[in-house]
Parts: structure tokens; sequence; C-alpha cells
């Protein structure tokens, strides 16, 4: 028998392990290849991505010089385009709500109006997505809708923000007033009992109902026409309640009693010293007196009419007299800050 040529065997084997290791290579070459064209494709992406953000800065950049120029709906334009590009530019929905509202008309309630104020609310509230602190674009949104006769959507849009942020009194405030703007006098004062709820001290609390009875002083004060009979008479209870309150969470009656017993005992060239109090104590007082006034105006029987106006001259005594101490409490604060400011000043040399 022959013996198997060594070559024979020698080539069967490379040839097995050549096939191998080119497949191993084939492989690792593929490997290499897809990586390549993956990084391509991303760098691909991310450069087309910074070209089309920098061309939409571009077509905002232009849209500018349009909106100076008072070119409002060439700006506009320019504006919708720099989007098209980068939807997610928040300086572009910024700069096209600010235009749309530029381009609606305040007090116009017409559908076609409503539109472009739809628009600018629409842009703004996107932008304040990613800037949410915002306040003056906020307010700005409320401003578009109450100015289109839209003042529910403005609610809507606050009661969202009371949602994210309960306890937040400015937003509470603004619902009192919206509330207050579209005729729901009611529905206002149910919101600055929200605002006395989530007050943590009696400074926040005195706040809330101080402004529950400005509310209803300005009712009665600035609506006698439409405020008449059972309904001015409930308006005034509502806010002599409420500035009961304030005046107990501050303790006004004390402050009263003992600012009253120290002027009584006051003779030419006393200087004690003046009884610190807080300063919205003189204006409860007054406008509880006030709305005893706006009362007496609604009562028919003479005895009731009466009744109400010795209140109100009540209050304003005492009104008089937290403001004799406040003028005290003034001059003599006058007189330490010069005093500290003399003691300052460099001595003079002879």
């Amino acid at each position: 028998m022959s013996p198997l040529l060594p070559g024979n065997a020698f080539c069967i084997v490379s040839r097995l392990m050549s096939s191998r290791a080119s497949k191993r290579r084939r492989h690792k070459v593929l490997a290499r290849v897809r990586v390549v064209a993956l990084c391509v494709a991303v760098l691909a992406a991310f450069f087309a991505a910074g070209c089309d953000e920098i061309s939409a800065r571009r077509e905002i950049q232009e849209g500018n010089d349009l909106y100076k120029e008072g070119r409002y709906e060439q700006a506009r334009d320019k504006f919708e385009a720099a989007l098209r590009k980068k939807p997610g530019l928040a300086i572009g929905h910024h700069n096209l709500g600010i235009t749309y509202y530029k381009l609606m008309k305040r007090g116009d309630s017409s559908e076609e109006n409503k539109v472009i104020a739809d628009q600018a609310a629409e842009h703004l509230a996107t932008y304040l997505k990613s800037y949410p602190k915002d306040n003056a674009i906020r307010d700005l949104i409320t401003g578009i809708w109450v100015d289109t006769d839209q003042v529910d959507r403005a609610i809507d849009f606050w009661k969202l923000e009371h949602d994210k942020y309960p306890k937040n009194k400015d937003v509470i405030e603004k619902l009192a007033g919206l509330a207050y703007k579209s005729g729901d006098w009611k529905g206002a004062i149910d919101w600055y009992h929200v605002e006395v709820d989530v007050s943590e001290d009696d400074d926040g609390r005195a706040s809330g109902y101080l402004s529950i009875g400005r509310l209803c002083f300005n009712k009665l004060f600035n609506n006698k026409e439409k405020t008449q009979g059972a309904l001015r008479i409930e308006v005034a209870d509502v806010g002599i309640q409420a500035l009961q309150q304030a005046a107990d969470v501050l303790h006004v009656s004390d402050t009263l009693s003992k600012v009253s017993a120290a002027q009584a005992g006051d003779t030419p060239g006393n200087d004690r010293p003046a009884i610190s109090f807080d300063s919205r104590a003189a204006e409860i007082l007054g406008l509880i007196g006030g709305l005893n006034q706006q009362r007496a105006l609604a009562e028919g029987a003479v005895w009731a009419y009466y009744i109400d106006t010795a209140f109100w001259q009540d209050h304003l005594r005492a009104v008089n007299v937290l403001n004799t101490e406040a003028q005290r409490l003034a001059a003599q604060k006058s007189a330490a800050d010069k005093a500290q400011g003399d003691q300052g000043q460099p001595a003079e040399g002879t």
C-alpha cells in the first residue's frame, strides 16, 4: 500500500484550517463594517440634526429682525419655518407665541381672533414645558384668554397649575381673581378660603381673610346699582365675617385696647414708647366700618340703618386711634434713625 502523501494530508488539513480562519476573518470584517456603518449613520444623523438646528436658529434670527420692524406676518412665517425644521426648539415656540399675540386684537371675541389667540397660547404653553418657572409667560397666556373673552380657558389653565402646586398662593389668588372677573364672586371667595387653609401661619391666614374683605367691599362700592337688597346684605356679611376673623388672627382687639389705654394717659411732653402693631389692623377696622356703611344702604327699616351706621362710626374712631399711634411710631423710628446716623458721623477737629 502506498503511504499517504504528506502533502495530501497537509493540504487537506490546511484547507480546512484556512476555511475556518477565513470565515472568522470575514465575520470580523463584517462586524467592523457594521460598526463603521452604524457610526457613520449616527454621525450623519447627528450632523443632520445639528444642521437642522443651525438652520432653524437662522430662521429665528431672521424672524426676530422682522418682528423688530413690526412685520409680524413675515416674522410668524419665519418662526413657523424654524419649528418645521426643529419642532422642539423652545425659543421658536416662545417667539411664535409672542408674534401671534401681536397679531391678536385685544377685546375682539370673534372666532377668527380666538383662533389667533389659541395659537399664541398653545405655543407659549409649549414653551412653558421647557421653562415652567416663567411667570411672565403664564400671566401673558392668562391675558390672552381674558382679552378674547375666554376667561373659562384661563381658569382651566390655572386649575391645572393649582393641581401641580396646591400650596402656591400666587396661583390661588390668580384663580380667585379670574373667578371674580367671570362674575362668580362666591367662587372667588372659595378660592381665598383655600388660601387660608393652605397658609402655615397667622400672617398668611390674615392675608386670605383680608382679601375676602377687600373683594366684598369693592363689589358693594363699585357695583351699587347691581348689588342691592338681600344680595348687598349677603356680600356685606360675608366680608365682615372674614375681616373679623382676620382681626382675631392678628389680635387687633387686644392691640386696640393697649393703644387706647396708652393714649388715654398721654400728657404734653410725654415721650412714652409707641406700641407696635400689624399695619393691616387699621385697614381691617376701616373695611369693617365701610362694609357696615354699605350694608346700611340696603336696610329698609330705620333702626337697622342706624345700627349699621353706628358700627361704621365706631370702627372709624378705632381706625383714628391706630392711625395716631402709627404716627407716633413713625416719628420715634425717624428720630432713632437720625440719632444712629449722627453717631456714625466723624468728629470735626478744631
